[in-house]
């Protein structure tokens, strides 16, 4: 959906790069619009406000919703590959989108939230990744204002479907495992396990229940049952993850929706939900999660990033702080959390790219949340 607020009277006037940049965008072909927002790593300009782009926000709504609407994602999950040029685009559009909020003010007047929702059916794995990075910043700002809650559209069972556990824990797989080339893959992993209950159409079951007092016994499974629609994102994902586990870098993408859908649900999805799918399964995930940023195991940047933004997430609930707390061992200078902080803060003078000031920002804001929940605790108590 466009933008629907009027910009207030006393709006400042863009800078003339932001001028510049917007009627580039506004205008290119979409061919080399997807060029240069791919090329975007990080954010170009000073700090703008979001009123000046909605003419762009705009046509990026357009886009997500032709594509949207060309692959049928709004009715269920994908069954066509994207064509290259859409699948450029809409990555584009994700992450300078993701950028925009991340660099302006008045972010609340983004509105693209139903295509977001959308592309959760989506089965390639960069626009699945883009379109989460993009919804994780939305709902740490939105987590907090409950007026603007209800604009965060995103299906709450297709995130929880993406957060869920995929059950290397019985094979005695931890988090960290899956982010090594080496690891070997069980046999039992490959194999698809999913059940379901199969459901009868009003004709069919009045059939059924007439053969069934015919014969004067039970009728048999009827092959005109079928599985709920509801089922079918969760089988998909399902198949996805069973298919693509034994490659080392599709797991480590998996890994990485897996955590920012972790994060997305605790932030917004009901707390009754979350426990019931993710936490009754996992109830050491914090612990899991610290391993994948301590030193020795040499986690790529990527992937930390996921880790320490979900180890965010967890920690805004006061019932999961102390946990989490524990997990990266805050209370000492030696801790996981301060070494990588001290890491961060030497990579963020050397400028060594996008991926390590998003480190440097996570771990920011993780450290000052997690200090003034600390500083809190202490005093309540």
């Amino acid at each position: 959906m466009k933008v629907a607020k009027a910009a207030p009277r006393r709006l400042m006037p863009p800078v003339e790069a932001v001028v510049g940049l917007i009627a580039r965008f506004r205008d290119l072909p979409e061919s080399e619009l997807a060029t240069e927002l791919n090329a975007l790593a990080e954010w170009p300009l000073a700090r703008s406000d979001l009123f000046h782009w909605v003419v762009v926000l705009d046509r990026f709504d357009s886009i997500l919703e032709r594509v949207v609407r060309d692959y049928e994602l709004d009715k269920h999950v994908q069954r066509r590959s994207f064509s290259t040029a859409d699948q450029r685009i809409t990555r584009g559009v994700l992450w300078f989108s993701r950028l925009l909020v991340e660099n302006c003010t008045n972010r609340n007047i983004y509105n693209s939230y139903e295509h977001l929702n959308a592309l959760l059916n989506t089965d390639d794995l960069d626009v699945l990744e883009c379109n989460f990075w993009l919804a994780l910043r939305q709902a740490q700002r939105i987590s907090t204002q409950r007026a603007y809650r209800h604009n965060f559209a995103l299906n709450h069972d297709r995130i929880l479907a993406l957060a869920q556990s995929w059950g290397i824990k019985e094979h005695g797989i931890e988090l960290v495992d899956l982010c090594s080339t080496q690891l070997s893959v069980p046999e039992e992993l490959y194999t698809i396990v999913y059940h379901f209950y199969r459901v009868l159409t009003p004709e069919d079951a009045r059939k059924a229940a007439a053969a069934s007092r015919a014969a004067g016994a039970e009728a048999p499974d009827s092959p005109s049952k079928s599985r709920r629609k509801s089922n079918h994102f969760e089988l998909f994902h399902t198949v996805r993850v069973s298919t693509g586990i034994g490659n080392p870098a599709r797991r480590r993408q998996f890994l990485v929706i897996r955590l920012l859908a972790v994060c997305v649900a605790v932030l917004m999805a009901p707390e009754s939900s979350v426990q019931a799918r993710l936490f009754q399964h996992e109830p050491n995930l914090a612990a899991s999660l610290a391993e994948l940023i301590q030193p020795e195991h040499n986690i790529p940047i990527h992937e930390q990033v996921a880790a320490i933004s979900t180890l965010e997430a967890l920690g805004r609930s006061r019932a999961r702080l102390n946990e989490v707390l524990a997990a990266v061992n805050a209370s000492a200078s030696h801790g996981v959390l301060l070494y990588v902080l001290r890491k961060m803060a030497h990579n963020l003078c050397e400028e060594q790219g996008e991926d390590t000031v998003r480190v440097g920002h996570c771990n920011m804001a993780l450290t000052l949340y997690f200090g003034g929940c600390s500083h809190l605790l202490a005093v309540f108590h």
